[in-house]
């Protein structure tokens, strides 16, 4: 029989019998069949014992407690999820007694073995109650197990929730950042845009008041010598002559000073605007050309939107007097809640946009301007042509309003 101390406390059956034979004889039995065994004083003894851990209790009838306050009882009351304590009952043989059917009733996981009896049942219960008990410390022992895991699990998450966080403060100041830097930008284009719309409004006035006014007076002059030489017919023809090429001249300044700054922009709206400039253009370079704005009225964007679009078609419409040989143009401006789209397509010679030869030979600089006020403004520019087939050039802008307008798209 062992003394509890230094064994495996889970792997031992504890004894309690009325009198010290009855213990010594069953103990050396169980110790016979290798089954750990500590035979127990009293009671008390008994649930010191099993705090310290017990594989199975085997009880003599005679030895259940007959009240309810004791500590046998408060430790089955109080046991873990996992444990359900075998107890093995040595019943008196006979009929059976109220203390069996009370531990039946109380004690729980209990089996009864009638007195006398047989070595070879005694021993077997007792290892069937060992082995079950094994088993629910295998189930404590993966509970445990479980709990760690989850507990670990819990501070992984807690941890990389943590650093989540860290990185989505982070982010959300990136992206505070980068808003701030594109409303500096977009601050920065429109001071830039302004200063120059400035600029191209005081030599547009300078050009139509200094030299334009210059210009008229030449004319003037000159028709007025051109009436005093009514003698002299190869001074009239010369005269004649010179009054044309300022004529022209005159003409040429004004158009100038208009393509520098329309004055109507401001006044009439981009749609407007556009529109007439389209028609001027078609007059002055002899080119049938057509304009359509979608809706027929779209709503203001704000000012550096509109004065480059209207920039975009200047300088598209210039690329097509240069090098497309159109005989037909056509412009649309499409508003919607997403985006400014101008579309400026002609049926002259085309060109492939891959050939280096377009940057050199097909108004390179021209189609970079372009793209370049695309991109100020967040947009896009896209060419599509091939030689003899004609040539479409799209920009496409993230519309911004003066004032709001509804969501849904033309």
């Amino acid at each position: 029989m062992k003394d509890g101390h230094g064994g495996n406390n889970e792997d031992r059956l504890l004894l309690l019998t009325p009198t010290g034979r009855d213990a010594v004889l069953t103990a050396s039995i169980l110790q016979r069949a290798y089954v750990d065994t500590f035979a127990c004083a009293d009671l008390d003894d008994v649930c010191e014992k099993i705090h310290h851990g017990v594989g199975a209790l085997l009880i003599a009838e005679e030895a259940i407690p007959r009240t309810e306050k004791n500590s046998l009882f408060s430790f089955l009351d109080g046991q873990p999820s996992w444990s359900d304590l075998p107890i093995l009952v040595l019943a008196r043989s006979g009929a059976d007694s109220a203390a069996v059917s009370r531990a039946m009733d109380r004690l729980g996981n209990v089996t009864v073995l009638e007195r006398p009896t047989r070595i070879a049942s005694l021993v077997s219960a007792v290892q069937t109650a060992m082995r079950a008990r094994r088993r629910q410390y295998q189930l404590r022992d993966e509970e445990d197990l479980l709990r760690q895991a989850h507990d670990e699990l819990e501070n992984r998450v807690r941890e990389r929730t943590a650093k989540l966080r860290a990185l989505n403060e982070i982010l959300e100041g990136q992206i505070r950042e980068r808003e701030a830097a594109e409303q500096r930008a977009h601050a920065l284009l429109r001071e830039v845009v302004t200063a120059q719309e400035k600029e191209r409004s005081r030599i547009a006035r300078d050009l139509h008041d200094e030299l334009g006014q210059q210009m008229t007076s030449l004319r003037l002059h000159l028709t007025e010598v051109s009436r005093s030489l009514t003698d002299v017919e190869k001074a009239r023809t010369e005269l004649g002559t010179l009054e044309q090429q300022a004529n022209r001249i005159d003409d040429q300044i004004s158009l100038l000073a208009w393509q520098i700054r329309p004055s109507n922009l401001d006044e009439v709206g981009l749609a407007v605007a556009l529109d007439r400039y389209v028609n001027e253009w078609s007059r002055n370079f002899d080119v049938a050309a057509e304009f359509v704005a979608t809706p027929e009225s779209p709503p203001t964007l704000l000012p550096e939107i509109e004065i480059n679009l209207y920039r975009i078609t200047q300088e598209a419409l210039n690329n097509v007097a240069k090098y497309a040989k159109a005989t037909d143009v056509g412009v649309l401006l499409t508003v919607n809640s997403r985006e400014a789209t101008i579309i400026v397509e002609d049926n002259g010679i085309g060109f492939d946009p891959d050939s280096t030869a377009t940057v050199n030979g097909h108004g390179g600089l021209g189609l970079k301007g372009i793209q370049e006020r695309a991109e100020l403004l967040g947009g896009t520019f896209e060419i599509e042509s091939s030689p003899g087939e004609g040539t479409r050039l799209y920009t496409r802008i993230p519309a911004r309003f003066c004032i709001p307008t509804p969501t849904n798209s033309y």
